[in-house]
């Protein structure tokens, strides 16, 4: 959260439903020459546990995003995640090891301090 507040990214974080299997999914939706603004959306129905690892999950795609100036659209999104990330069995979607590791580590917290 710390570094995403020296950005010129605005993140609005939801909840609700998803098409296919994901958990989550952050994309951009708007930008202008001094802001970018970008939406996490979070599945639900969830467990809490699941939500709050998804949600580290997703913040370190927003973070990702915001380390990549050149990312104002889901066009540049998608050639940027190219770039970066591994894609996905259906092949539309990316990953990256560093969103994978940010939510596991969440979860990892979230049971040593049950």
């Amino acid at each position: 959260m710390a570094e995403l507040q020296d950005t010129d990214v605005i993140v609005n974080i939801v909840a609700g439903w998803l098409p296919g299997r994901a958990d989550g999914v952050a994309y951009v939706v708007a930008a202008t020459p001094s802001v970018r603004y970008v939406r996490v959306v979070l599945r639900l129905p969830n467990t809490d546990r699941c939500l709050m690892a998804v949600l580290g999950h997703e913040l370190q795609h927003a973070v990702e995003i915001a380390r990549m100036p050149d990312v104002r659209d889901a066009r540049s999104l998608a050639a940027a995640y190219g770039r970066i990330g591994v894609p996905m069995k259906e092949k539309t979607n990316f990953e990256t090891e560093a969103a994978v590791k940010a939510g596991k580590q969440v979860a990892f917290e979230l049971a040593q301090n049950r």
